[in-house]
């Protein structure tokens, strides 16, 4: 029998869906696991878990890569009204676990919202592929690249945070 321990740690993701102005010091790398759950669409049965898988790297003090991979479980029956022409499910019943699809995100940053003031700016450009809508898990192919600008304001020495995205 072989086993091994690696030292772990945690930090607090202050925000679900914004990111942060702040990168990892050059050298440092993190791990983060998101569990979405999504239930009840007001008809039939729907359950839906988006799992996503984050590998972050610091290639400098300004510079992140981040590389996620993205899987849904999803099962729904009776769960989508039926379309006017012919009376078909508009989404056809699923029981089904997929890979959903995978993103890269590179981000830079300008101010450091722990050293200006409070204030941080970061530039990030995030491109994507999703092969399986997470509304439903049909099958789909879907590229697109998003970029934008972030911006963070701590106040009250970092207790409350306020950050914004400018994303397109």
């Amino acid at each position: 029998l072989c086993t091994f321990a690696v030292p772990a740690s945690a930090e607090e993701s202050l925000f679900g869906y914004t990111y942060g102005a702040e990168t990892l010091p050059g050298g440092e790398l993190e791990s983060i696991t998101t569990l979405t759950h999504r239930w009840d669409k007001g008809r039939g049965d729907y359950r839906a878990d988006e799992l996503m898988q984050e590998i972050e790297y610091g290639l400098s003090d300004r510079w992140t890569l981040s590389g996620y991979a993205m899987f849904l479980d999803i099962n729904h029956a009776n769960a989508f009204p039926s379309t006017e022409e012919d009376g078909e499910p508009l989404y056809p019943d699923r029981d089904g676990s997929y890979f959903r699809g995978a993103k890269a995100q590179l981000k830079y940053n300008l101010l450091s919202p722990y050293l200006n003031d409070g204030w941080g700016l970061s530039f990030l450009v995030e491109p994507s592929y999703v092969r399986r809508f997470k509304v439903d898990g049909s099958k789909t192919k879907q590229f697109e690249v998003e970029a934008g600008a972030l911006v963070q304001k701590n106040l009250l020495d970092d207790q409350l945070v306020l950050a914004y995205n400018a994303l397109v």
